[in-house]
């Protein structure tokens, strides 16, 4: 459990990188360096524009970070909590089952 905590402060600081412009890798990217070989549970992050609410980037957040189960996954993301986003865009974290490629 002191692990996840840890994790916390970082991804904040991730989600922040996103709203202001950070370049970030693709999901199929991060697969295919990956090479994943057996399921696992990633967090994503998606960025979404509040105007037209159109999905303006969705990526994993740290290729690192995987989870065997969804209850691991599911956890760090409850224990982030909500994510400030700005006027114009929204940050919304998930879980998403990543199947081997």
């Amino acid at each position: 459990m002191t692990a996840l905590r840890a994790h916390v402060s970082p991804l904040k600081m991730m989600w922040m990188s996103c709203l202001f412009g950070a370049p970030a890798v693709s999901l199929h990217v991060h697969a295919d360096d990956a090479k994943v070989t057996r399921p696992v549970w990633v967090i994503v992050v998606t960025l979404t524009n509040r105007t037209t609410g159109k999905r303006v980037r969705e990526d994993e957040l740290d290729p690192e970070m995987r989870f065997d189960n969804q209850a691991q996954c599911e956890r760090l993301v409850a224990q982030a909590g909500s994510i400030p986003g700005t006027d114009d865009f929204s940050v919304v974290l998930t879980c998403r089952l990543l199947i081997s490629v």
